[in-house]
């Protein structure tokens, strides 16, 4: 479907040029205890079984939501070097946008979707989950591991993300590779971030990882972009 095809590009293009560019100083992580994108996955709706009307109203959000990123995403995605000021707009933008995501959509699930969603939202995102502080403290993750981990996952993100460029590079015509290349990137960050982890963790903090994660879903297509805002 086209419109999620554009839909999950603008993601992949909002979390890029974030690990490119760095967080403003003073900006605050959003949630990663759930990835609203992942509902747009037709694997995701039938695991969680989101009724055909639940699944219309999650994506009617994600778009309005989505669309709202655009107008701070217009210079950048020219591959124009922002201003401070620039950035810091494109951020807040982007921030609000995905926070209001997160919101909406889960007011539509039941207790047990939502954390059915919170396991699968650790399964995609991989590492760039225990950036968040709630699923940190849950590993038992100690202050020298957390800060080693931001470290190595910002260091690969900024690197994938210099490969990856702008959506804009061939024309906007060019969207569907743009987000075939995003999504093979993506894959990519979280195999090498999550083999970061795995040399970090102790013995008990990767069972109790592996724990949190819950039933292994096989996920194909987009998968809603893996930890998109990991290590901005």
């Amino acid at each position: 479907m086209r419109v999620r095809t554009v839909f999950l590009c603008l993601l992949a293009a909002a979390g890029a040029m974030a690990s490119a560019q760095g967080m403003p100083p003073g900006f605050k992580m959003p949630s990663m205890r759930y990835n609203p994108a992942l509902l747009m996955n037709p694997d995701v709706q039938k695991d969680m079984h989101l009724s055909k009307d639940v699944s219309g109203k999650v994506m009617q959000v994600m778009m309005e939501e989505g669309m709202k990123m655009a107008p701070a995403l217009l210079g950048a995605m020219g591959g124009k070097k922002q201003s401070p000021a620039e950035q810091q707009k494109m951020m807040t933008g982007m921030m609000d946008a995905f926070n209001a995501m997160q919101k909406r959509t889960i007011a539509y699930l039941t207790p047990p979707q939502r954390q059915r969603l919170h396991e699968i939202t650790l399964q995609s995102t991989g590492a760039s989950a225990l950036l968040d502080p709630m699923n940190s403290r849950e590993v038992g993750l100690t202050s020298a591991q957390s800060t080693k981990l931001a470290f190595s996952i910002s260091q690969i993100n900024r690197r994938h993300a210099a490969e990856l460029g702008s959506p804009m590079q061939g024309g906007s015509s060019n969207m569907a590779a743009y987000g075939a290349k995003a999504g093979a990137l993506a894959k990519k960050t979280k195999f090498e971030t999550d083999a970061v982890l795995d040399k970090l963790l102790a013995p008990a903090q990767k069972a109790k990882w592996l724990h949190m994660q819950g039933r292994h879903l096989d996920l194909k297509g987009a998968a809603g972009m893996g930890g998109m805002f990991g290590g901005l």
